[in-house]
C-alpha cells in the first residue's frame, strides 16, 4: 500500500513539475488576446471590429499550424524515452524550416485580406481596417510559427519553464505597448486597432528571439542534437509528420465544428449570441488548465512509450485523466457558483444577464468532459496513435455536435442553453471513445 502511495504521488509530482509551467504559457497567450480585446474595446467599438475581424481572418491558418507541428512535442518525447537524444534536435530542426516556409505563405496571404473580407460580405469600411490589422498580424506569421517549433521542442525535452518565463514577459510588455500605441500617448499616433496588431506581432518577435536562442545555446545542445544537421530521410520523421497532419485534421475539424454552432447562436439573435460568446469564452479560459495537463501527460506517455514501459504509460494516461476530471469539476463548480458575477464581467445590460445566469449553470458541466476529451486525445497522441482519435474526433463533432445542435436549438426549440446541450453531450462523446481507444492500446501487445 504504502508503495503504491509512493508510486502515485510520484506520478503527481512529475506532472505537476510539466503542467504548471505549460498551463502558465496557454494561459498567457490567452490573457494577452483579453487585454487586446479590454483596451482597444475601450478606445473605439469600431476598432474592436476591426481587430476582431482581423484576427477571425488569422485564426484559422495559425491554429492549423500549431497543430501541426504538435508533432515536434511528441517525436521528441519519445526520443526522450528511447534514449535517442540527437533525434530530439533534429526534430526541431526539421521542424524549424517547415514552420519558416508556411509562415512566408502566410505572410503573402496577409497581403489579400481586404478582398476575403469583402468576400465574406463586410462593408467596404469594414474590411479596409480589418485588412490592415490582419496585415500586420500576418507579418508575425513566420516567428510564430517559429515560437510554437521550438516551445514544442523544449516541452518535449521537458524544459517547458523557458515557454512560461517568456510569455509572462511578454504579457508584462503587452498591456502597456497596447497603451501607447493604441490610444497614442507619448507623442505616439494612435492606432487603435493597428497599434494592437502592432503589439502583438513585435512581441512575437522577440518571443521567438528569444526560445531559439536559449534552444541554440543550452549546455548540453551537442548531446541533443541542437546544432547537428538533420536526417531529412523519409521514414526517420514519419511519426513528426504523422502526428502532425493528424492533429491539424482534428484542430480543422473541430473548430470547423465550434464555428458552425458561433453561427448558429448568431441566427438565433443579437441575445442569445451575446450569452453564447460570455459563456464560452468562460470555459475557453478554465480549458486552458485542461489543454496543459494535457500537453504534459503526451510528454510524460511519450517518454514512457519510448521507452517501451506500458505500465508506466498507461499510468500517466489514467492519472492525467483523473487530474484533469477533478480540476475541471471544481472550476465547473466555480462557474455555476459564480455565474451572475463572471457573466457581469463581459455585459451590463440586464437582459443579457438575465440570460446568461441559467445558461452558465447549465454549462459548467462542459468543462469536465472538455478538459476530459482534450486529456485522452493528447494522452492517445502520446503513444503515437494519430489518425483513429481524429476519426472519433469528427464523428463527436462533426457527426454529433453541430446536427445535435440544430435539433435542440431549433426543432426543439431551446434556443442557446440547447447549442450548450449539444456541445456537452458531444464532448461527454468524445470522452468515452477516446478513452475506449486507450483501453484497446493499454491492453495491445
Amino acid at each position: 500500500m504504502r508503495l503504491r502511495r509512493r508510486l502515485v504521488l510520484g506520478h503527481l509530482a512529475d506532472l505537476y513539475r510539466l503542467a504548471l509551467p505549460v498551463v502558465v504559457s496557454r494561459a498567457g497567450v490567452l490573457a494577452m488576446t483579453v487585454a487586446d480585446t479590454v483596451i482597444v474595446g475601450r478606445y473605439s467599438s469600431v476598432e474592436l471590429g476591426h481587430l476582431s475581424l482581423g484576427v477571425a481572418v488569422h485564426l484559422p491558418l495559425l491554429l492549423t499550424v500549431m497543430g501541426l507541428l504538435t508533432g515536434t512535442t511528441i517525436s521528441v518525447a519519445q526520443a526522450m524515452g528511447r534514449g535517442d537524444l540527437a533525434e530530439c534536435g533534429a526534430a526541431w530542426r526539421r521542424a524549424v524550416p517547415v514552420a519558416l516556409a508556411i509562415g512566408i505563405v502566410g505572410l503573402l496571404l496577409g497581403l489579400f485580406g481586404r478582398e476575403v473580407l469583402l468576400f465574406t460580405g463586410q462593408s467596404e469600411d469594414m474590411a479596409e481596417g480589418a485588412g490592415r490589422a490582419f496585415f500586420i498580424l500576418a507579418l508575425g506569421y513566420p516567428v510564430v510559427f517559429l515560437y510554437f517549433a521550438t516551445a514544442f521542442f523544449l516541452e518535449g525535452i521537458r524544459r517547458p519553464q523557458p515557454v512560461a518565463w517568456a510569455i509572462v514577459a511578454a504579457n508584462m510588455v503587452n498591456i502597456p505597448a497596447d497603451l501607447v500605441l493604441v490610444h497614442g500617448l507619448f507623442g505616439v499616433p494612435a492606432l487603435g486597432a493597428e497599434g494592437s496588431a502592432w503589439a502583438t506581432t513585435i512581441i512575437r518577435w522577440g518571443l521567438a528571439a528569444f526560445l531559439v536562442a536559449y534552444a541554440w545555446s543550452m549546455s548540453d545542445r551537442a548531446r541533443l542534437g541542437v546544432r547537428a544537421r538533420a536526417d531529412w530521410s523519409w521514414p526517420r520523421w514519419r511519426l513528426q509528420r504523422m502526428v502532425g497532419y493528424a492533429a491539424a485534421i482534428a484542430i480543422g475539424v473541430e473548430t470547423g465544428a465550434f464555428s458552425s454552432v458561433h453561427l448558429f447562436a448568431g441566427w438565433l439573435g443579437t441575445v442569445p449570441l451575446a450569452v453564447f460568446a460570455i459563456v464560452l469564452n468562460v470555459i475557453a479560459i478554465i480549458f486552458m488548465v485542461a489543454n496543459g495537463v494535457g500537453i504534459a501527460t503526451s510528454v510524460r506517455i511519450g517518454n514512457a512509450f519510448g521507452r517501451g514501459d506500458r505500465r508506466r504509460w498507461t499510468a500517466a494516461g489514467w492519472l492525467g485523466l483523473a487530474v484533469t476530471v477533478s480540476l475541471m469539476a471544481g472550476a465547473g463548480a466555480f462557474m455555476a457558483m459564480l455565474a451572475r458575477p463572471l457573466s457581469a464581467i463581459y455585459s451590463s445590460e440586464p437582459v443579457v444577464l438575465a440570460a446568461a445566469v441559467p445558461v452558465m449553470v447549465l454549462a459548467a458541466l462542459m468543462p469536465v468532459f472538455d478538459g476530459g476529451q482534450t486529456l485522452m486525445l493528447n494522452a492517445l497522441r502520446g503513444c503515437a496513435d494519430a489518425w483513429i482519435p481524429t476519426a472519433l474526433q469528427a464523428l463527436a463533432f462533426i457527426g454529433c455536435m453541430v446536427p445535435l445542435s440544430l435539433l435542440l436549438a431549433f426543432e426543439l426549440e431551446r434556443g442557446v442553453a440547447g447549442l450548450f446541450e449539444a456541445m456537452i453531450a458531444a464532448t461527454a462523446l468524445s470522452l468515452g471513445l477516446l478513452s475506449a481507444r486507450f483501453v484497446m492500446l493499454s491492453r495491445r501487445r
